[in-house]
C-alpha cells in the first residue's frame, strides 16, 4: 500500500499495519509521520519501543537476529524503528526480507523503517516490495519554493491561525525552505495570537528575535555558491561570539570531502557519498561546488584553511574573521 502524508493520519485512525516504510529528505515531515505511527501503535498496546540505526557501526546482523528470536521480557508488544541509509549491507537487507516474511504471522511487533528518499531502482528491492504488499510505504516529497506558501497556509490553518498575504510572503522568504524553522515560527504565533490573522508587522519582531543561523547553514551556502548569504551568516556568527575554530573545522571538512570527490572518478561518487553519509539533497550541493571548483583550487583552499588555523592560534598575521571571509569568497567564486 502506498500512502501520502495527508492520507497517513486517516489511515491510522482505521487500522495499524504490521510495517511502515517512511522515506524522504524532509526531516520535519519524516519525524511527524513516524510520531503518528508510534502514537497509534502505543495506543493499541505496543508499549515497548526499540530503535535501531543501520548507519551506526555497532549495529550488526547478530543484534537483528537476536531481536527476531527474543520476545519482550515483560510480554509487551513492540514498536521496532529501524533507520537505514540509501544502501544497506547485504546481510542486513537479507535479514529485513526474512523478518518481513515472519511479521504478518506475529502479533507482538510493528516495524517502522526510516530512510532518505530512495530512487525508483532502490524501491524495486525485494524487501521494499515485500513491505509494500503487507504494509504501507509513505514517500515524502520535498516542498519546493513554488509550493512553500501553500504548505505554510495549510500548516497555519492546523494551528487555527491565518497569515495575511504580506506576512505569508515574508515568512516564505525568511525560512528559505527550512520546514522545521517554519513550523517553530507557526507554533509561537499560535501561542501569541490564537485564532488571529497575523499581519506582517506582527510577524517581523518574532522573526527578528528568531533570526539565528548555525555553522551548517553556512557550509550549505558555501557549497551552493551563495556568497551574499554565506557572508551574512558569517557576520551573524561573529556577532554572536561563535568560535572561529568550529567554523574553520566545518569548512575544512567540506573541502576535504570535495577534494576526495574531485580526485575520484564520477562512478566512485556514490561510494564516497555513502562513506560520508551524504544524502540526496546534500549531494546536489557538493555537485554545485564541484562545478565551480577544480582539484588544484580545492587544494589551494585547504592550504588557506591551514593558515587560518595559525591565525586563530595567534601564530599568523591576519585577523581570523577576515581570513575566514576571504576563504568563503574564494570558495563561492568560480575560477
Amino acid at each position: 500500500m502506498k500512502l501520502n502524508i495527508e492520507a497517513l493520519q486517516k489511515h491510522l485512525e482505521k487500522k495499524l499495519l504490521p510495517a511502515y516504510f517512511i522515506h524522504g529528505n524532509e526531516p520535519l515531515l519524516s519525524l511527524e509521520c513516524i510520531d503518528l505511527i508510534h502514537q497509534r501503535a502505543k495506543a493499541l498496546g505496543f508499549n515497548e519501543c526499540i530503535k535501531l540505526d543501520a548507519l551506526q557501526d555497532d549495529l550488526g546482523l547478530q543484534t537483528l537476529v537476536e531481536l527476531t528470536q527474543n520476545y519482550s521480557l515483560f510480554g509487551d508488544k513492540r514498536r521496532i524503528q529501524l533507520t537505514i541509509g540509501e544502501k544497506l549491507q547485504d546481510d542486513i537487507e537479507s535479514w529485513l526480507a526474512d523478518f518481513l516474511n515472519m511479521l504478518p504471522k506475529m502479533d507482538d511487533s510493528v516495524l517502522i523503517v526510516k530512510a532518505p528518499k530512495l530512487t525508483a531502482a532502490q524501491l524495486k528491492k525485494k524487501w521494499v516490495e515485500q513491505l509494500d504488499g503487507m504494509g504501507a510505504i509513505v514517500t515524502l516529497w520535498e516542498v519546493d519554493r513554488e509550493h512553500l506558501p501553500r504548505w505554510l497556509e495549510q500548516r497555519a490553518a492546523t494551528k487555527k491561525i491565518t497569515l495575511a498575504r504580506e506576512a505569508l510572503i515574508l515568512l516564505t522568504e525568511h525560512v528559505e525552505g527550512n520546514l522545521l524553522a517554519a513550523a517553530q515560527v507557526l507554533e509561537k504565533l499560535a501561542v501569541l495570537r490564537p485564532g488571529g490573522v497575523i499581519s506582517q508587522n506582527e510577524l517581523l519582531p518574532l522573526l527578528a528575535s528568531d533570526a539565528r543561523y548555525d555553522v551548517f547553514d553556512l557550509t550549505a551556502s558555501v557549497l551552493e555558491g551563495h556568497l551574499d548569504r554565506a557572508l551574512k551568516i558569517l557576520e551573524q556568527l561573529r556577532h554572536e561570539n561563535f568560535e572561529a575554530t568550529i567554523i574553520l573545522w566545518a569548512l575544512s571538512k567540506e573541502l576535504r570531502i570535495l577534494a576526495e570527490l574531485s580526485a575520484a572518478a564520477r562512478s566512485e561518487w556514490s561510494r564516497l557519498y555513502q562513506i560520508h553519509k551524504i544524502w540526496d539533497k546534500r549531494q546536489v550541493q557538493y555537485q554545485k561546488a564541484l562545478a565551480r571548483l577544480h582539484y588544484p583550487k580545492i587544494l589551494n583552499l585547504l592550504v588557506m584553511a591551514q593558515k587560518i588555523d595559525l591565525d586563530i592560534k595567534g601564530l599568523g598575521s591576519e585577523s581570523p574573521w577576515y581570513a575566514l571571509k576571504h576563504l568563503i569568497v574564494e570558495c563561492c567564486l568560480k575560477k
